[in-house]
């Protein structure tokens, strides 16, 4: 076939095809993301009452140590390892609007702001990741909703507390 009568074509359309190949792909990019995301097998569960002072993993109960970068817990003494899995969802839901009362309400009453744009806010739940520390099997690493490190201790408790608790 001669090249020359082939229609030749339009740069137009060329950039309009690659601008949609590319917001396709992104679209397929993060939807991967947030499926994966969500997808963590639940592991553990917070303690009495939803605490976050305590958590129970495997039967085992893990309390609160502090929060990594302080009191000589580094992401170098305390390394994280593998994903083990996603705390267990205890039914609260995070807002994304402060609360206020307006003029005319009543004591305790209380009303979701409207944002400056006039959408409402949805409430959402917060995935909380729970990590291995690397070469210490007593310690978890929880990823909170404030997006700091948690680490958490395994809860020793001796024989002569449950010989006292019967005596």
């Amino acid at each position: 076939m001669d090249q020359q009568n082939q229609p030749k074509q339009k740069p137009a359309f060329f950039t309009l095809r690659a601008i949609v190949a590319f917001v396709l792909l992104g679209a397929l990019i993060v939807g991967i993301y947030l499926v994966g995301f969500r997808s963590w097998r639940e592991v553990a569960e917070w303690g009495e009452n939803s605490n976050h002072e305590v958590l129970v993993y495997e039967e085992e109960t893990y309390v609160l140590v502090g929060v990594m970068g302080g009191k000589n817990m580094t992401l170098k003494e305390y390394p994280i390892d593998k994903v083990k899995g996603q705390v267990k969802q205890d039914g609260t839901l995070m807002t994304t609007a402060e609360e206020t009362l307006p003029p005319d309400a009543e004591e305790g009453e209380t009303v979701p702001v409207m944002p400056p744009d006039g959408t409402p806010t949805v409430p959402h739940e917060h995935t909380y990741i729970v990590y291995a520390v690397r070469n210490k099997e007593d310690y978890l690493i929880v990823l909170e909703k404030d997006g700091e490190y948690y680490l958490y201790q395994k809860s020793v408790e001796t024989e002569t507390d449950e010989i006292g608790a019967k005596g």
